[in-house]
């Protein structure tokens, strides 16, 4: 012990070495006591739980991770309930609610969510100073009509000013919205209107060119034809009539600030896009792509008729999970097309696990599935 002090510089050094092992030695129980009074998973699940007003046996996927943010210890807690997905920043100290994030509309409107029982807001929501976020009971008490409105006078335009082309109910971040959007002939309006109190949540604008100035497609952005028409004209260019394919879209649109009608629709060997001038029936783009013939679907088996239901290709997914309808919750159950046949898209949630499926609406056979942790 004397040979570590028995010259200046070992005892500097010597003394320097306990000095470092003593913190390190209080920082390490110092660790230990913080760690000790922080909940555990458990107590971080319930508090979420709580706030969200449910039951452990309503949920599907919860986890709870424990993580250090600005030195303070907190729980990443997400779980899935009747359609929603729910993300909560939980407290590790004492269980407070630090935010919430909740994405999707619930299945089950008596447990629809209200994010006025906590007084918390959702930090990652970009809501202007107007906006009343804290005041949004689950149940709708304003009209699709005074949500327009309410948007139209912010934007100080009459009803008989606009085309307005999306009006909808939907979820954001846990809170009942109306999308709207109209156009005037010179801007176009974006807003997204608390449907529970009429307060704008989000707004947006953006100038479009003028009449006179539409570039090489003609025209103006008066909507002078109607989607029948435009849908007849694009039929006209492919030489096909209305009885021989099946319309998947046809919606007013902009392009480049041209309103246009986008256009989609499929024959038994073919897929057609197109674009028509919304004020002139002009083509303003056209696409089209060869399906596999009936015959002729490659690996995917059957043809582009759907002969299945929607509950068929459920009950096949199901059954290839392993699992009962009872024992999932339904997130997504939806037909579209894939590399040309016609398929459901599946995806459902089951004791902490997610599925994905690909069913061929034709034969119900499996063309793809994934299956991971939630």
């Amino acid at each position: 012990m004397k040979k570590l002090f028995a010259t200046p510089k070992r005892a500097v050094i010597t003394t320097c070495c306990i000095f470092l092992a003593l913190i390190l030695i209080a920082a390490a129980v110092t660790a230990i006591v913080v760690k000790n009074s922080l909940m555990d998973r458990t107590e971080a699940c319930d508090a979420a739980l709580t706030d969200a007003r449910l039951l452990r046996s309503d949920v599907n996927g919860l986890k709870a991770e424990l993580d250090l943010d600005d030195g303070e210890f907190r729980y990443d807690v997400e779980f899935y309930s009747a359609g929603v997905e729910y993300d909560y920043i939980i407290d590790a100290s004492d269980g407070d609610v630090i935010s919430r994030d909740v994405d999707g509309q619930p299945q089950d409107k008596d447990k629809a969510f209200d994010v006025d029982h906590a007084g918390v807001s959702d930090q990652s929501a970009d809501i202007p100073d107007n906006a009343d976020s804290s005041a949004a009971p689950a149940d709708v008490t304003v009209s699709e009509s005074d949500a327009l409105s309410a948007a139209l006078k912010d934007a100080g335009l009459s009803e008989n000013q606009v085309t307005v082309v999306k009006s909808k109910l939907d979820y954001d971040d846990g809170v009942k919205v109306y999308d709207i959007e109209f156009y005037t002939d010179t801007k176009e309006y974006d807003y997204e209107i608390n449907a529970a109190t009429s307060a704008i949540v989000s707004r947006s604008s953006e100038n479009l060119p003028s009449a006179g100035n539409t570039g090489n497609n003609g025209g103006n952005n008066n909507a002078a034809i109607s989607e029948s028409d435009a849908l007849t004209a694009a039929l006209k260019d492919a030489g096909l009539s209305e009885n021989q394919v099946t319309v998947v879209k046809s919606k007013l649109d902009y392009d480049d600030g041209i309103r246009v009608y986008d256009i989609e629709f499929y024959t038994d060997t073919k897929e057609y896009d197109y674009e028509i001038n919304a004020a002139t029936s002009a083509i303003v783009s056209r696409s089209s792509e060869n399906l596999p013939s009936a015959g002729n679907t490659g690996n995917n088996g059957g043809n582009n008729n759907t002969t299945i239901s929607e509950s068929d290709a459920l009950s096949a997914a199901l059954k290839d999970a392993g699992l009962s309808k009872s024992q999932v919750t339904v997130v997504k159950s939806k037909l579209d097309y894939d590399d040309g046949v016609k398929v459901y898209d599946i995806e459902f949630y089951s004791d902490g696990m997610e599925y994905e499926y690909e069913i061929n609406a034709a034969n119900g056979a499996i063309l793809d599935r994934s299956k991971e942790r939630a």
